[in-house]
């Protein structure tokens, strides 16, 4: 079959009025078209332009032209020119009398592989085609034959990629055709490939044509196979912003060829411009198997969305690339009695390790410089070390207290043996001298108070806070309920120190630019007038500790402060376990009504329960019972939701792995199954737990709280939701993905629910859309934080100062800016 490679352009018109004093020149008209003309064009259509033809394709092509005066059965005389002589042969282009429309066909069965042919068609001739009208009169047509290719897997099944969009918030599996030529590789993913993923509204499914958008839009790109860099030339990517204007996509260089920041001179392949550029690149890596396509969404003349960091790799892809890891990360920590240690994170094929300290903080440059001398043995004070595993740590002894710089070299090991240097790393530090100290100078509190009560924040959810220092040079904050922290405080305190040396240093993966403007904003504060904020969305009547961890250069500081919020403990809002059992649920006292609380793991609402509705229980069996309206944002999917069914064993209510009857959304039948989510399970764990995954049990009078299996979570399996999970067999072998997840579900009877939460309305059933979504969630715990003037300043009243998250793309209200 033919496959079509195109690159689509799109000119956006812009209507103005303008008045100006000019000279005006005398135009003379055209000639007159001649009498009984014709009129013959070439209509636009798909046949024209560029073609790529396999090996085992004919090798013509037909075309449709037409005229406007169907008078006369006529044979039309065409002018041509071809790139080659003897390639092409064009049969007769002829009109029986009336009619308007017919056809042609140019063949090329002589053309070479990987040679580009051209051929230009024109009807020139003032008797059959208006000179002066219209309608095209010429046609250019452009052919390659090769040998079109796909990446297979061992078993010669298509190899795909997943095209993970931060633009369009989706992620897609798509094959990929392709062709080389002269060492750049033309890909193609055709948008006509059947989506295997499913995105949910409260409608039906929304359609999924294929692609990487899920448009069906087609997705060409060019490898450049020598030096990796891609280039995406401008193309629609299937959607119309407000459903009339064509969204297209491309790289930065031709973004900035479009607005005519940069000109064709510049193009990538001719003069490095990416090279030079490298902000402006769209890579391919090797040794992982990944492209990095730096994309800007835009439409011509109007206006952009910004540029996105999209993702594609290979699945399988370990079996795709041989991949070679010679990565290395570094983390200093504080030196105790002279001794510094140095954490190293390995790539799996690091054999060996190359290091000298050196005296400041260096550079970039200065980093290059060094891990140069080192790997081309020109450093005098090199140390040599052969790794054992993949984290290792060095101890530093050092002669005085200062700041180096630690420039480490990473090397593999071929098949004779031999070293050859492959990447390198760099950390510093401030390093103390055994008997001498810098200690650290970091304060920090809480205050409850009704103070932001006018701006809705009450004390019995609200804590504001303060931090001071001196010469701080990082930082990081976090808020727990006191309970966890004293329960788990080390891990708790490492987790952030973790977070304190990768994050605050810079040292992640994809740096924020605006997230650091905004730590060095607050570290400024720290330093002067102090830093203070409001962590909101609190439960009232409980204790809470504030820890931070500070550093100066040279040594960690960690800080906690406790303090209560206002009002009376809410039992909805506790965190319970098995330990908090204080009575057995039986038959009789479970039958009827209760108020249905939950954490909605489907709208990232997981820190404190809020109310769902009234479910009722009703006995099925002796041991078994069903309980209505679990997942009641639901109904405004139209779906109508069986009753979900409990053991009652052991004087707990146990959750069941179950499938409900089939639904159909958007003519798709899909079959759901009530599933358990665990914390450590990755995307590839895709098999859940079907059963007694919770243990329900009174913690209170009239409150049953349901609790993660205690001998699961023994195990490395602690559950958190429960999912309505939408198969696309009977089998429940293929997942769709998820349409809701409640976790820390409570039942409350009416009588003695004292939370005061319960809106005079009940919810409403679903939102504007929820995605049917697939893997797992970040289960930090959440709270809303503002940063205002602290209460104690220790100089001047600092300015408030609002913390926003940066914006992401929004389909549903996209924000076009005209910059």
């Amino acid at each position: 079959m033919k496959t079509i490679f195109k690159i689509l352009y799109v000119a956006a018109a812009v209507s103005f009025l303008a008045t100006a004093c000019k000279t005006v020149e005398e135009l003379e008209p055209a000639p007159q078209e001649a009498d009984g003309c014709y009129g013959v064009y070439f209509p636009t259509q798909d046949a024209s332009g560029h073609h790529v033809f396999s090996p085992t394709d004919e090798l013509k092509q037909t075309f449709t032209i037409a005229r406007t005066n169907s008078k006369d059965a006529i044979t039309v005389p065409v002018k041509t020119e071809y790139s080659e002589d003897g390639i092409f042969t064009l049969s007769q282009i002829a009109f029986a009398d009336g009619q308007s429309e017919a056809s042609f066909t140019l063949n090329f069965p002589q053309v070479k592989e990987g040679q580009l042919y051209t051929a230009s068609l024109a009807i020139d001739d003032p008797q059959y085609a208006l000179q002066y009208g219209p309608n095209p009169i010429a046609m250019d047509f452009s052919l390659l034959k090769v040998l079109l290719l796909t990446f297979e897997k061992e078993d010669k099944t298509p190899r795909k990629v997943l095209f993970i969009s931060s633009f369009w918030g989706e992620q897609h599996r798509n094959s990929i055709s392709y062709y080389d030529v002269d060492g750049i590789r033309y890909c193609s993913i055709s948008g006509s490939e059947k989506c295997e993923e499913v995105n949910m509204t409260p409608s039906g499914p929304i359609e999924c044509k294929g692609g990487v958008y899920g448009t069906g839009a087609d997705f060409n790109f060019e490898w450049d196979l020598e030096t990796n860099f891609v280039t995406v030339n401008q193309q629609y990517i299937g959607w119309d912003y407000q459903g009339a204007y064509p969204v297209y996509a491309y790289d930065q260089y031709h973004y900035k060829l479009t607005r005519g920041q940069i000109s064709k001179d510049d193009y990538p392949t001719a003069n490095d411009y990416f090279a030079e550029n490298p902000a402006d690149a769209s890579t391919f890596d090797p040794k992982t198997g990944i492209f990095n396509l730096y994309l800007a969404y835009f439409i011509p003349g109007l206006g952009g969305f910004g540029s996105y960091n999209e993702t594609m790799i290979f699945e399988n892809d370990d079996l795709f690339y041989t991949r070679t890891d010679y990565s290395i990360k570094l983390y200093a920590g504080d030196a105790v009695e002279g001794k510094l240690p140095v954490e190293m994170n390995l790539g799996k094929d690091v054999a060996r390790i190359k290091y000298a300290v050196y005296a400041g903080e260096l550079t970039s440059n200065g980093v290059g410089r060094a891990a140069e001398a080192i790997a081309g043995d020109k450093e005098e004070n090199v140390f040599t070390y052969d790794p054992a595993s993949s984290h290792e740590i060095l101890e530093i002894t050092l002669d005085s207290t200062s700041v180096y710089t630690l420039v480490a070299v990473t090397y593999g090991k071929d098949e004779e043996g031999e070293y050859t240097a492959q990447n390198n790393g760099s950390v510093s530090f401030g390093y103390v001298k055994a008997g001498e100290n810098k200690p650290v100078v970091l304060t920090a509190g809480l205050i409850n108070s009704d103070k932001y009560l006018p701006e809705g924040h009450p004390a019995e959810e609200t804590l504001e806070y303060y931090v001071f220092g001196k010469d701080i040079k990082s930082y990081i904050y976090n808020l727990e309920e006191t309970a966890d922290f004293l329960a788990d405080s080390a891990a708790i305190v490492r987790a952030m120190i973790e977070d304190y040396t990768s994050t605050i240093r810079g040292e992640e993966e994809e740096p924020d630019e605006e997230a650091a403007e905004r730590r060095d904003s607050i570290l400024n504060l720290i330093n002067t007038t102090g830093d203070g904020g409001l962590f909101t969305n609190l439960k009232p009547g409980v204790s809470y500790t504030f820890i931070v961890v500070g550093n100066n250069g040279f040594e960690t500081k960690v800080v906690t402060t406790t303090l209560t919020t206002a009002g009376k403990a809410k039992a909805v809002y506790g965190t319970y376990t098995a330990d908090d059992f204080i009575a057995d649920v039986t038959m009789a006292d479970l039958l009827g009504e209760w108020n249905y609380y939950a954490l909605n793991y489907g709208a990232d609402e997981f820190y404190k329960r809020t109310y769902k509705g009234t479910v009722k229980i009703k006995e099925v069996n002796d041991t078994i019972v069903s309980v209505s309206n679990l997942f009641p944002t639901l109904a405004g999917y139209k779906i109508e939701v069986p009753d979900i069914r409990f053991q009652i064993k052991g004087g707990a209510l146990r959750s069941l792995g179950q499938g409900t009857a089939p639904v159909t959304l958007s003519k798709k039948t899909y079959y759901p199954y009530i599933e358990y989510y665990w914390e450590e399970m990755s995307d590839e764990d895709m098999p859940y737990y079907k059963a007694n995954a919770f243990y329900g049990a009174y913690v209170k009078d009239g409150h049953i709280a349901f609790v993660p299996n205690p001998g699961a979570a023994g195990i490395g399996m602690t559950f958190y939701a429960m999912g309505f999970d939408l198969y696309t067999d009977s089998e429940y072998n293929s997942l769709a993905g998820w349409l809701q997840l409640y976790g820390g579900m409570m039942f409350v009877r009416a009588d003695v629910d004292d939370s005061g939460i319960i809106p005079e309305k009940e919810p409403e059933g679903a939102p504007a859309a929820m995605p049917l979504r697939k893997g797992t969630l970040d289960l930090k715990h959440f709270h809303e934080i503002k940063h205002v003037t602290p209460s104690i300043p220790l100089k001047t009243v600092s300015s408030r100062i609002e913390v926003k998250a940066t914006p992401k793309f929004d389909r549903s209200n996209p924000v076009l800016s005209t910059r």
